[in-house]
């Protein structure tokens, strides 16, 4: 866990002895280019690329806080559309295939060509991860191929902003029947309960709201992944979205 404050400068791929470092996936460096704005814990943190070198680089908090293990990494727009998986991807599929408790997302999925090659790859169901806004005629391609869809809000949310994220999911919901899958909505469903017992008023009623419009479940990310309320949050959601 590091906090970063608004005006520090860091290094993104590399240690450094004289700047805080941020470990980065090398294949993200090769997409930064100096004034881009990169997002993390879904947009709670902000920084600006400053300058490239050979093997990291510098970078301007903008925006501050705590971050925290193996959270992600958004560059907006995202830069790439990436139609099949890479070799890094593979192998970590190949090493874990011969476990029956795992599960697999495919992540800002563009092309159904990825589902069907991870599906082939890993013999497993695969969940699409809608975290980016793509014509809704794609988001049904990619759906026939698809076991699961998830509307990731957090992505999405730092890539399109706050209107554009509201404008989305309003359009992306009022044609949830059209793609003939169950989908998932995942992102800050009850962020509240990651500190504390208890959700707010306003979850419990977007819980209730979510299952309404069609979705059929919820994913919980923050809130059991290392949330100090996992069961609380479980219970909760069973007892809001519950038809007894």
């Amino acid at each position: 866990i590091m906090e970063v404050k608004a005006g520090e400068q860091v290094v993104l791929g590399c240690r450094s002895s004289q700047l805080r470092s941020i470990a980065v996936d090398p294949r993200t460096l090769s997409y930064l280019s100096p004034g881009m704005r990169v997002s993390i814990e879904d947009g709670r943190i902000e920084l600006q690329v400053l300058k490239l070198e050979a093997d990291f680089a510098r970078a301007m908090v903008l925006r501050g806080g705590v971050i925290r293990p193996a959270k992600g990494m958004n560059i907006s727009p995202h830069p790439i559309n990436q139609i099949e998986l890479s070799s890094r991807d593979s192998d970590i599929v190949l090493a874990t295939r011969k476990y029956g408790f795992v599960r697999y997302a495919l992540s800002f999925v563009s092309s159904p060509s990825e589902v069907i090659e991870l599906k082939e790859l890993s013999g497993r169901e695969v969940a699409s991860k809608i975290e980016r806004e793509l014509p809704f005629s794609r988001i049904e391609e990619i759906s026939a191929s698809s076991d699961e869809i998830w509307f990731c809000r957090g992505d999405l949310g730092a890539q399109l902003g706050a209107r554009g994220l509201v404008d989305f999911y309003t359009f992306f919901s009022d044609n949830l029947h059209k793609l003939y899958k169950p989908v998932l909505m995942a992102g800050e469903v009850l962020e509240h309960m990651v500190d504390t017992p208890f959700a707010t008023r306003s979850e419990l009623c977007h819980l209730k709201d979510i299952q309404r419009r069609g979705f059929a479940g919820v994913v919980l990310s923050n809130e059991t992944a290392y949330g100090s309320f996992p069961i609380e949050t479980i219970k909760t959601v069973l007892e809001v979205t519950s038809d007894e």
